[in-house]
């Protein structure tokens, strides 16, 4: 607590100015959080503790307006490690201190002063913090953030995606080309050189406080291992904690993630249900999992997203099967191998009629460079509409794949590669 309030009374943020408490002024109430983070061998990497604002009291239009930030999407991440795997980039991450007390705030907002650090004027009368800067809680400090730090990166020359507005690139003087990434306070560079890397480490260092962690190894609750002849990205720490937090640590492994041809249904009356809020805590893991790094348990588990209001026993035993799942399969990883194929593959299925429900179909689909490991991308959903034959079914799959190849197919163009679109030789195939 007392590290937090050194950072928010130093000079160079001046993150807020006491005032006498304004008559005609909401003042907003705030409250300390505390969190522990943890490093990748589940040491305590950092106790944190946080003062913020209470942002639901803001009212709109008149302490906040926009509100929108944007975040990397995880295919970008993913097809830059592939491109640092495939071009050999060297890789580094970045930890912005207070990311959030480095952007400007536009409108007058006042706030309670932290408890335990209250300081009152000679007279003996109330003070409170009107704020100079975006604080946590606010909810608008996310949009002032991103737009302090895409402001600063493109006064530094490096150009903003226009199909992921957190991916930056900047052609360097050599001609290689450099990227920048950033997830609120973290941040990812990529870069031919060291010297690349260093230069901006140095440049985002001299304009905010920044902990620099050295080479990717840890991100997100992933741990990214480099090698020169391939990067390699696993979830193997978080899945040792979900299986320890749901007391299935000494589970009995299974070899696949669901029943074959299983189909859950609707619960029934007279059926034993389970707790809701411990069952939607599960399959959110699990589903933060199927999103990052194993798209083999995605298709169960958005099968199991469907149950969250009235979730039964055969539910929760379904979804305590993919942990029994993960349990053998902890060492299983996404990899990005050195090679010179930029040729792009995906494949794209449905399951027809397969929700019993409602009787509506699945769609599946992923995509990888060919011969350069791991996929890139993926995504299982149910469609909207009900499909009347399998070929309809397999095209509402088709045209969903079409449209991520043509996403894809964009962004990659943004991943110079010294060579003309050489990404895009020719189409993406759909088997």
């Amino acid at each position: 607590m007392q590290a937090e309030y050194e950072s928010l009374m130093d000079n160079k943020i001046n993150t807020w100015t006491l005032v006498d408490e304004p008559e005609d002024q909401q003042v907003l109430p705030g409250k300390w959080v505390y969190k522990v983070k943890y490093g990748a061998n589940g040491q305590v990497d950092t106790l944190k503790a946080r003062y913020v604002a209470k942002g639901y009291a803001q009212i709109e239009d008149l302490d906040f307006f926009d509100t929108y930030a944007p975040t990397c999407k995880p295919e970008t991440f993913r097809i830059l490690l592939a491109t640092a795997a495939r071009k050999d980039l060297y890789l580094g991450q970045m930890d912005v201190k207070s990311a959030y007390l480095h952007s400007k705030i536009e409108e007058e907002i006042y706030l309670e002063q932290p408890e335990g650090f209250v300081k009152k004027a000679s007279s003996g009368q109330k003070l409170v913090c009107k704020l100079n800067k975006s604080i946590y809680g606010l909810k608008q400090a996310a949009k002032n953030w991103y737009e302090a730090l895409t402001s600063l990166l493109l006064k530094k020359g490096f150009k903003r995606s226009c199909n992921d507005y957190c991916l930056f690139v900047r052609k360097e003087e050599n001609g290689t080309f450099s990227y920048s990434s950033g997830w609120s306070s973290d941040i990812v560079v990529a870069g031919a050189t060291e010297e690349a890397i260093n230069e901006i480490k140095s440049m985002l260092n001299e304009n905010f406080k920044m902990d620099d962690r050295g080479d990717l190894n840890w991100f997100l609750g992933m741990q990214i291992l480099l090698s020169h002849d391939k990067i390699t990205v696993d979830q193997t720490k978080y899945i040792e904690t979900v299986l320890q937090e749901f007391n299935m640590s000494d589970c009995k492994a299974v070899a696949t993630p669901g029943e074959v041809n299983l189909k859950l249904v609707k619960s029934n009356e007279g059926k034993k249900l389970v707790d809701p809020k411990l069952y939607r805590s599960l399959v959110g893991s699990l589903l933060f999992i199927g999103k990052q790094t194993r798209p083999d348990i995605l298709n169960i588990v958005n099968q199991l997203s469907r149950f969250l209001d009235k979730p039964d026993e055969s539910h929760w035993k379904a979804a305590k099967r993919v942990l029994r799942y993960l349990k053998g399969t902890t060492d299983l990883r996404l990899t990005f191998l050195k090679n010179s194929s930029c040729d792009i593959v995906g494949d794209s299925d449905a399951d027809w009629s397969g929700d019993l429900n409602d009787r509506k179909s699945t769609t599946g689909y992923y995509f990888k460079f060919e011969g350069n490991g791991g996929a890139i991308s993926w995504d299982v959903k149910k469609q909207a509409t009900v499909a009347l034959s399998t070929a309809e079914a397999e095209y509402q799959a088709m045209a969903a794949a079409a449209q991520e190849a043509i996403y894809l197919r964009a962004l990659l163009k943004e991943f110079p590669n010294g060579e003309s679109d050489r990404y895009w030789r020719r189409q993406p195939i759909l088997h």
